[in-house]
């Protein structure tokens, strides 16, 4: 089960009627690498079409053959959403029992840099493992990462807000959360996670955090198990979202 020292916040259930699978053990969680490097590569790129073009390819790549991306309002908040119909990001170990499957580890997997399914495939895109993770910063400065199996939604807060300026300090913190989907409970990896969600996301106002809109997201932009959702706030300068069509213009694209 899950550890007695998560903190489990209880919202109103939902209708799906899934296999239940093994609850994970969740902990904290940093990049495996220094703060200024990840300031670094996203700042690699200023074209937010590249941006783009790396979160589909990575997606093309796992196998996903649709990418939705649309500009939203949430809440006041304007964010930029992209979610692929793939896979989702899968234990790809052939000798692991989850093989195929997202698990607790794959997920977290993909959100550090080096991580990569890629590897030993030339032909494939993914061969060094940044783009999962600093593509979508590249677009702005907070980013949520969801994906779903048939029991969890998996939910990752990456920040530029959150890198750590101590030069000494590595990694980055990895604030994430757990939805049980019979249940509609949430779970923080540990302290301050609900509290992170809600100062550097569109779920939260701040002071509270608002799971159920986060929920109401995930069910419209993975409807199944599998997929892999970005929700992009605190957006960069170079892109803009008309506040009545929500079309998406990115005046480097002209």
């Amino acid at each position: 089960g899950i550890a007695s020292y998560l903190r489990a916040r209880a919202h109103q259930p939902n209708s799906y009627s899934e296999m239940a699978q093994a609850a994970p053990v969740l902990e904290p969680w940093e990049l495996s690498t220094r703060g200024h490097y990840v300031k670094s590569m996203t700042r690699t790129h200023d074209n937010p079409q590249t941006a783009i073009k790396d979160i589909w390819a990575n997606g093309k790549d796992a196998g996903a053959t649709e990418l939705c991306v649309v500009g939203r309002m949430i809440g006041n908040i304007t964010t930029l959403i992209t979610a692929d119909n793939g896979p989702g990001p899968r234990d790809m170990n052939p000798n692991s029992p989850d093989y195929g499957n997202i698990t607790h580890a794959s997920f977290l997997g993909i959100l550090d840099l080096g991580y990569t399914t890629a590897l030993h495939n030339h032909l494939a895109i993914g061969q060094f493992g940044s783009a999962a993770s600093t593509a979508p910063l590249r677009l702005g400065k907070d980013v949520v990462i969801a994906t779903r199996t048939p029991s969890f939604f998996y939910c990752a807060l990456l920040s530029a807000s959150l890198i750590s300026e101590d030069p000494q300090r590595r990694g980055m913190q990895v604030p994430y959360l757990v939805c049980e989907i019979n249940s509609g409970q949430w779970h923080e990896n540990t302290d301050g996670s609900f509290a992170a969600f809600a100062a550097h996301t569109p779920f939260g106002d701040g002071s509270a955090d608002d799971c159920a809109k986060l929920l109401e997201v995930c069910e419209e932009f993975l409807p199944k198990p599998g997929g892999l959702l970005h929700v992009i706030s605190s957006l960069s300068d170079t892109i803009e979202i008309g506040k009545e069509r929500y079309d998406i213009i990115m005046p480097k694209l002209a």
